[in-house]
């Protein structure tokens, strides 16, 4: 696959991320290790990063979700299933482990997967894995008296993203779940997830009363200024910290208007995962590693919701910044301040008794981020249950752009876009006329969707 994009930076980021995912976080799969299901069919998977071999569930879930189901739907396929494990009846689960809050995004990634693919037979799997993993996460993890699922937020296993008075006393691991108060509270992107989980799982036709629990979420997390909550605790209190995941979550998932993006901080180099620095713990000085840095997988998924908002401009100016950021690697993380590879501090406080950690190198899910943030935010590429469905957004640097050899449902497709901005004015399959939902065609067809924008 490749992009003719007329920013020249982006176009090249564009195809170094190409080249992250398919030739260098591509890496055998060792059936010995990955395979205890059975149900793996390659020998491949991507690697959750140069520092990381493994594929880890959520980055696995991530990385198909972005952009593996388009450029390599067999090693997304088996990538999903390499982080799966037999129950004790021999029938499949999510790997259960001691990061909690990982085996919902998997439901996510796997039915992201199918849209693109159409794999019915994994489609069939991907229904039982979901309805067994759902059953042992409700029995673990959801608190009736909330109606919410407690743990810690989406991505945040370090202490670091969380405010002081939830460290354990004397502790130095940095591990989240040696801080047992970390277990008890209720995050906003985590719970975003879950309603997104289960919603997939309704379509799935595993019925669930999903539209109550989102309606619980918006009530819990959403202040009366429109801004959202960071977290909930079991006394009822809660921390306004701006979680950067959890509101774009929140827009993607149609769980909260997107205006709530208008509330996020802005630095010179982007938007951190969570800000402001949590008092006692953190400055601009000594950031967290989960706290006032930039994670760019995460500013993809903003870039994402900010075009599904029509928002053209936060799109161009978002996307050049973390163009920016990757001028040398796909590092894990970066300083908002001056734009360089960052890894934080893991614990806080006047003596950091924990260490300053580097950004991890060539990121799978910073290089699939950007993918994301370009496929599926300015292109608008959006895989439905009945067809393709396209909602451009365009920055005027990027008008005239085209993505050739996407794989969509077993057919190369190639698209071109003519002009800039939100609004289309036609669109055409090998020159016919078509609307949304587009029709899929037939697997193994080479086929052009040309699409011009009012300027």
């Amino acid at each position: 696959m490749r992009a003719a994009l007329t920013d020249r930076p982006v176009e090249r980021c564009f195809g170094g991320a190409v080249e992250n995912l398919l030739c260098i976080n591509t890496v055998p799969c060792d059936h010995t290790i990955y395979n205890s299901t059975g149900l793996l069919k390659g020998h491949l998977m991507f690697r959750a990063g140069g520092d990381y071999d493994t594929p880890w569930t959520r980055d696995a879930a991530i990385n198909t979700w972005n952009a593996g189901r388009f450029l390599a739907p067999d090693v997304a396929r088996d990538t999903l299933l390499a982080v799966c494990t037999p129950d004790e009846k021999g029938l499949a689960i999510i790997q259960p482990d001691n990061q909690k809050w990982d085996r919902v995004v998997w439901i996510i990634g796997a039915w992201q997967y199918w849209l693109a693919t159409g794999d019915g037979e994994f489609l069939e799997l991907a229904r039982g894995i979901t309805d067994r993993s759902l059953a042992q996460l409700r029995a673990e993890r959801f608190d009736e008296g909330f109606g919410l699922y407690r743990g810690g937020s989406f991505f945040n296993d370090g202490i670091a993203g969380y405010p002081k008075d939830l460290y354990e006393p004397g502790m130095d691991s940095s591990f989240v779940g040696d801080h047992p108060k970390c277990d008890e509270i209720f995050c906003l992107s985590t719970n975003i997830l879950y309603c997104e989980a289960l919603r997939i799982a309704d379509r799935m036709g595993l019925e669930n009363d999903w539209q109550a629990f989102r309606e619980n979420v918006r009530k819990r997390f959403q202040n009366p200024d429109g801004s959202l909550r960071y977290l909930l605790y079991p006394d009822g209190r809660w921390d306004d910290s701006k979680e950067l995941a959890g509101y774009a979550f929140g827009v993607l998932f149609d769980v909260f208007p997107g205006a709530v993006l208008e509330h996020l901080d802005r630095e010179k180099f982007g938007i951190p995962s969570i800000m402001p620095p949590f008092p006692g713990l953190f400055s601009e000085e000594r950031p967290g590693r989960h706290n006032n840095l930039i994670w760019p997988f995460l500013n993809g998924f903003y870039i994402r919701a900010a075009a599904k908002c029509g928002m053209a401009e936060e799109v161009r100016r978002e996307l050049e910044l973390i163009t920016d950021l990757f001028r040398e690697d796909f590092r894990e993380i970066y300083s908002p301040y001056d734009g360089q590879p960052h890894g934080g501090w893991q614990i806080g406080g006047d003596d950091c008794r924990g260490h300053l950690w580097h950004s991890c190198r060539r990121q799978t899910w910073s290089a699939t981020g950007y993918l994301g943030a370009v496929m599926l935010g300015v292109f608008g590429i959006g895989p439905g249950e009945d067809g393709l469905a396209i909602a451009p957004c365009v920055p005027r640097s990027l008008a005239d752009s085209a993505l050739y050899d996407l794989t969509i449902r077993g057919r190369k497709l190639d698209i071109l876009l003519h002009g800039f901005g939100t609004t289309v004015e036609k669109m055409t399959l090998d020159g016919v006329p078509v609307q949304n939902p587009i029709p899929y065609g037939t697997p193994g067809e080479k086929q052009t969707l040309e699409i011009w924008l009012r300027r």
